[in-house]
Order: structure tokens, then sequence, then C-alpha cells
């Protein structure tokens, strides 16, 4: 009885021995990142409050972000704006929109 457990316990140690050396931690920062894209392109139409319109040449995406960061970027039909954020659904939910020429604002999800 006292082999088995010593054989199974010396069993998992090798297992975890294996298996840890291919393991690579992730930070907090990798996790947030992992999903995202960058996409540029022209805003074309605003078409409410939290959304707009974006034109990268091969197609046109609509982009939700919030009012304080459109109009924290100045966007107007015709901007150039780099868009950090993760594709959802039918939409691009913006993490960051960053005007040509601009600094970069954080979109807060209110």
């Amino acid at each position: 009885m006292n082999i088995a457990l010593i054989s199974t316990g010396i069993t998992a140690i090798a297992l975890a021995a294996i298996a840890l050396p291919g393991l690579s931690q992730s930070t907090i920062q990798d996790l947030r990142s992992a999903n995202t894209v960058t996409i540029s392109g022209e805003v074309v139409q605003l078409t409410d409050d939290d959304d707009f319109l974006l034109n990268d040449g091969t197609g046109q995406i609509e982009v939700e972000a919030e009012t304080a960061a459109i109009r924290a970027s100045n966007l107007a039909v015709g901007t150039t704006v780099t868009v950090t954020g993760y594709y959802d659904e039918d939409e691009f939910e913006a993490l960051t929109l960053t005007p040509a020429g601009g600094e970069t604002i954080t979109v807060v999800d209110d």
C-alpha cells in the first residue's frame, strides 16, 4: 500500500516536471490584449452618440465607442483614426481611439 502511494507520488511529480517547462505564464496585460486588433481608416459617418462608421478602403464597419471618447478624439466625418478593440457580433468594440496626429483616448464603457 505504501509502495503504491509512493509510486503515485513519484508519477505525479514526474508529470508535473514534464508539463511545466512547456507552460508559459501570461500576464494580466497579455489577457487584456490577447483578442484585440488594431484597425485604421476614415470616419465616413457618425451614426449616433456612441457609434461611427469606419472605412479602411477594403470595407466599412460600425465602431462602438462611448460619446466622451468620440468627443475627446474630435472625430468627425473625414477624420482618419486608429482604433484598437475587438470584433463583437456585427460591430467593432473600441478600447482606444487615436486620431491622426492626436493622442490616444481610452474608451470607458459607461
